[in-house]
């Protein structure tokens, strides 16, 4: 989206920003970056955001990379009440932690802890056909239409309508009013449409092993000796 919006240049289906000559850093990369040519010193510690009304207090904290989030979030002044929901990441593109006893990695740009309100996931309910995915995709796609086929396991349909391309921002799931859990569906195409492909890697690899095994004997001196063997007794 960024990367249009300055350049008018599109990302191809399947490539990266490098591939139309684009790169896109954040501002912390870049400071990274500069602190980096200075001083040779690699990346130890991370800014990281801490949100959300589980929390005493809501703040951004510079800790150190490896920091325990418990630690971090005691840190900041510690929990208003216990969270229903621990998201690692932001809002849109965050992920739900099963347990907190974790660390802070580098991708890490946001802790959320989220009380039971917050946390409640609405119920699905049919989809009423009104667009609003459709119309709030960045990347042009289909969202219901790539649902649709994630349900029904339809992985050629998921790679013919660029399944791939999703950019797992949210907005889908976030402007409908039907509730659908369409990021989530898509990411699970998204999963079934690489598990397929690496079943055919896997199998096209096999496949070439044994072909080349089967040349390889086919060559070698003792396969020409035999067969010079069987038509000297016929």
């Amino acid at each position: 989206m960024l990367i249009y919006a300055l350049t008018k240049r599109k990302v191809p289906a399947g490539g990266l920003p490098h591939d139309i000559k684009a790169l896109v850093l954040n501002v912390s990369t870049v400071r990274f970056i500069s602190k980096y040519l200075e001083t040779g010193m690699p990346l130890i510690r991370r800014r990281v955001t801490l949100d959300g009304s589980a929390l005493a207090i809501q703040c951004n904290v510079n800790v150190p990379m490896g920091a325990l989030i418990p630690d971090v979030i005691q840190l900041a002044g510690g929990l208003a009440e216990e969270p229903a929901k621990v998201i690692m990441g932001g809002s849109m593109m965050g992920v739900a932690l099963d347990r907190i006893d974790l660390g802070i990695i580098k991708m890490n740009n946001a802790i959320l802890a989220l009380e039971k309100k917050e946390a409640r996931i609405p119920r699905e309910s049919q989809c009423i056909r009104c667009g609003r995915c459709v119309t709030s995709c960045p990347m042009e796609l289909l969202p219901t239409t790539l649902d649709n086929l994630t349900r029904s396991r339809d992985i050629e349909g998921l790679a013919v309508h660029h399944v791939n391309d999703c950019i797992e921002c949210g907005c889908c799931t976030y402007v409908c009013p039907a509730k659908r859990h369409l990021v989530q569906s898509l990411r699970t195409g998204k999963a079934l449409l690489r598990m397929e492909n690496d079943k055919k890697r896997r199998k096209a690899e096999m496949d070439a092993t044994q072909e080349a095994a089967a040349k390889a004997r086919a060559a070698s001196p003792s396969s020409k000796t035999g067969s010079k063997q069987e038509a000297t007794d016929a």
